[in-house]
């Protein structure tokens, strides 16, 4: 099952895509999460054009989520409890 997530921010209308399977979930996040650094601590983007706090807040909701990550710029990686192994084939 899938689901879009609306995530402005970065911009106005930006998305985010949920899909969910038996045992997991894989999440498509833009650049709502560009890099696996992103967060409080981390880096996190701070364009002129960008709504900082729409981005911040939609930046948690995404990592409140527990899945396999795939970021705009960077490597995927698992968040939180997801038992999706790294490797060759992903079963979800």
């Amino acid at each position: 099952m899938g689901r879009t997530i609306f995530t402005p921010g970065h911009t106005p209308y930006h998305t985010s895509y949920l899909v969910r399977g038996d045992r997991s979930a894989i999440l498509v996040t833009g650049d709502t999460m560009s890099r696996r650094g992103a967060g409080p601590e981390g880096v996190i983007l701070d364009e002129p054009h960008m709504d900082l706090e729409a981005y911040r807040k939609n930046l948690g909701v995404l990592q409140s989520i527990s899945a396999f990550v795939v970021p705009a710029h960077d490597r995927p990686f698992v968040q939180g409890g997801c038992p999706i192994g790294m490797g060759k084939r992903v079963k979800f």
